[in-house]
């Protein structure tokens, strides 16, 4: 069982390096609102649960390949990119993000992977609707209430035969959460997945439920 992310001398030099340089920026002070809001506890609840299904998942299905990673929307990626490489051993992780502010911060909070073996990149591209030009063993996206139904995304990328990782809520009161469901089963449903190895909910410390589904 995952319970934490493993903290390195290097990952808290990274981490406090950005939130001092933007603390001290007022220009950039919205960005750290961003990057608050993106390390809350249930933002790690939710990451370990994924990360922890996803590795039963792998162990109990040896044709699944997870070295290569795309996270649709993955934002600032800091909690869930050391899961992903730590735990399911993962060496390439593409982040397609359409906010090219958080770029920057994104690069500076993993930098500890800058000369290793590991390649993450930030791809600035809304892959809603644009089509992927390579394959990847996982599709992550956290944030599905936040963008078109997953089906969307197959219909642009039909020759993918990637395993994904979908995660949404049943909470409607925030305005940019315009794809809300009310079960793993309408997740499903929406993604249009045919073969379902995990689906649950979770809720979380801030009081929303969770929605957990991995397939093809």
């Amino acid at each position: 069982m995952v319970n934490n992310i493993k903290l390195t001398p290097d990952l808290l030099k990274n981490w406090t390096s950005v939130w001092k340089n933007l603390s001290s920026n007022t220009e950039k002070h919205y960005l750290l609102k961003r990057l608050s809001d993106a390390s809350t506890k249930s933002q790690l609840q939710s990451k370990l649960w994924l990360i922890n299904e996803l590795k039963n998942v792998k162990l109990n299905n040896k044709d699944i390949q997870t070295n290569t990673v795309s996270m649709i929307g993955g934002w600032f990626a800091h909690l869930i990119l050391p899961l992903l490489i730590d735990e399911i051993d993962s060496y390439m992780i593409h982040n397609y993000e359409i906010d090219n502010g958080i770029k920057n911060v994104s690069y500076a909070l993993n930098k500890r992977y800058e000369n290793t073996l590991v390649n993450y990149s930030i791809i600035v591209k809304n892959p809603m609707i644009e089509s992927f030009k390579q394959n990847y063993d996982v599709i992550i996206n956290t944030a599905c209430e936040h963008m078109f139904p997953m089906y969307k995304f197959k219909e642009l990328n039909p020759a993918l035969n990637s395993l994904y990782v979908l995660q949404s809520t049943n909470d409607t009161s925030f305005v940019d959460h315009i794809n809300c469901v009310n079960s793993p089963e309408e997740l499903i449903e929406q993604s249009k997945l045919n073969t379902v190895f995990y689906k649950g909910q979770l809720k979380l410390d801030n009081g929303m439920t969770r929605y957990l589904v991995i397939g093809k």
